[in-house]
């Protein structure tokens, strides 16, 4: 496992929590830790980070949303999926109009055996950012290994077709490699 640069972050953050009114600042600095363990692959360290940003409950909405969506991402990693889908919940709660979270919760859905409610969270993630285009491609890696997944569902099927139309629309419809 690489270890994580010397940033000199780490140094910052202990400046920092001497003063207890940094409480943002303290939460952008265990963020920017988080990532650079993320870069690293350290996801216990990223996880570790991102659970203390959460604890500090900074202001900042945005802040906050990647505390809980980027633990999310590490507790993936580590193959914690149920732990994974509730920051999911968290991160959506704080900011339901972002899509990183909707792709991170249906892939904790997948793992956990749920694939109908996997992608739902797919086509949601889709809709709020068509230009990344991973959760698309989720959901058809996820469709190729359930073909009758949406048999049932005609909602989901024609929300799955209006997404793709909006593919078409802006550039084409992403494809599997």
């Amino acid at each position: 496992m690489a270890e994580i640069g010397d940033t000199g972050l780490n140094a910052k953050v202990l400046q920092l929590q001497s003063d207890p009114d940094n409480v943002e600042d303290v939460a952008k600095a265990h963020l920017l830790l988080g990532v650079e363990a993320e870069r690293c692959m350290d996801w216990e360290a990223a996880a570790d980070h991102y659970q203390r940003l959460i604890e500090l409950a900074p202001k900042d909405k945005g802040v906050r949303y990647f505390g809980y969506n980027n633990r999310a991402y590490a507790l993936l990693q580590l193959r914690r999926f149920a732990e994974a889908e509730l920051h999911c919940v968290a991160a959506i709660e704080v900011d339901d109009d972002r899509h990183n979270a909707y792709k991170n919760i249906g892939l904790a859905y997948q793992a956990l055996e749920q694939p109908a409610t996997a992608a739902v969270c797919f086509i949601k993630a889709g809709f709020r950012n068509p230009a990344d285009k991973r959760a698309w491609l989720h959901l058809q890696q996820l469709l190729s290994r359930t073909p009758d997944l949406l048999d049932d569902d005609p909602e989901t099927v024609e929300a799955m077709e209006q997404l793709r139309k909006h593919y078409e629309v802006n550039g084409g419809v992403p494809g599997l490699n």
